[in-house]
């Protein structure tokens, strides 16, 4: 095994909520691997947590720093973060993590639906559509790219609908992006 820091402790705390045996194995490991005192080959000084540890011929005959190598400025409060976060019982966690995208989920549902909402007026605006039902039915098919409400533009305003599905392509990958940026830097575990 050659452990590595930084991305052993991020890893950790992306997981913590479903699998926290990971992270305590992971903060037992660089905590026994932890700098004991000043080493200015190996960028070290006391508590800090390493960066790097390499296996081999190199490491093996000291021509690498990495036999550890604690060079870095993330993995020491990376450490702090996980050993907080391992504290608090994951499980609690859960339910907070479930009402927060459950919060956030509702939160990018509401601009996605006045979108629709936008679209539906303006077919209403150039007549493409007979009543307001059939324009927001159209408008929320076309923007989610459902596709099946059964209701069709005239020939002549036919790309318009496809610009909104373009739009709505558009909002959902930002709103996915926004949603998986949550899910993978949560920021009530900083």
């Amino acid at each position: 095994m050659a452990p590595f820091g930084r991305d052993s402790l991020i890893v950790s705390l992306q997981n913590i909520l479903v699998y926290p045996e990971f992270a305590r194995g992971a903060l037992e490991v660089l905590g026994a691997l932890q700098a004991q005192e000043e080493d200015s080959y190996r960028d070290a000084e006391a508590g800090n947590i390493l960066h790097e540890m390499r296996n081999g011929e190199l490491a093996h005959f000291k021509l690498v720093p990495h036999t550890p190598y604690y060079g870095t400025a993330d993995a020491t409060p990376l450490y702090l973060v996980g050993r907080v976060s391992n504290e608090v019982k994951p499980r609690h966690l859960m339910a907070l993590f479930v009402a927060v995208m459950a919060a956030a989920a509702l939160m990018v549902t509401v601009p996605l639906a006045f979108e629709g909402a936008v679209w539906a007026a303006a077919y209403r605006v150039v007549g493409t559509l007979p009543d307001n039902r059939s324009a927001m039915l159209y408008s929320l098919s076309a923007i989610t790219g459902y596709g099946h409400a059964q209701t069709f533009l005239d020939p002549h305003w036919q790309m318009m609908g496809a610009l909104e599905a373009l739009n709505g392509i558009i909002l959902f990958g930002l709103t996915t992006a926004l949603m998986f940026g949550m899910i993978q830097a949560p920021p009530w575990l900083y």
